[in-house]
């Protein structure tokens, strides 16, 4: 039982640091993006633009919710095991969502895109659905 927990707190960190990378290339990507570059054109003011890149800001950090629930509760359950298994199922929705995933950097290498930046998007895919899965076998054990 305690090499599944620690399975688990190791699966925990991994996905809470994926997260806060997520987070990060987020924030980078969005403060790359300089605003003077678009026209203000057809009612498309410059504040408009503004708080069109926080709502996505906005969005996609509340997209990264359930992985971070996921990732705090499997800490704490590696701690200090409950019954509950709402996060079991979370990591499976994340986990059926990351399979999924992997098939659009699969079929831009495929269909001869840019080979180097898909294949980190499918290297990211599968670091995840591996963690997730051991996350998943190790929560399962843990609940018994």
């Amino acid at each position: 039982m305690t090499q599944a927990r620690k399975q688990l707190k190791i699966a925990s960190i991994v996905i809470l640091i994926l997260a806060l990378a997520t987070l990060t290339e987020l924030v980078a990507g969005m403060m790359a993006i300089n605003l003077s570059d678009f026209e203000a054109t057809d009612g498309f003011s410059e504040e408009i633009l503004r708080i069109t890149k926080i709502v996505v800001m906005v969005i996609s950090v509340i997209l990264l919710l359930p992985q971070i629930y996921i990732g705090l509760k499997g800490l704490k359950v590696a701690k200090r095991p409950d019954s509950s298994r709402a996060h079991i199922i979370v990591a499976i929705i994340l986990l059926v969502f990351a399979v999924i995933a992997i098939l659009d950097p699969l079929r831009a290498i495929l269909g001869g895109q840019s080979v180097l930046d898909n294949l980190l998007s499918l290297l990211r895919c599968a670091v995840e659905i591996t963690i997730l899965y051991d996350y998943i076998k190790s929560a399962r054990i843990i609940a018994g």
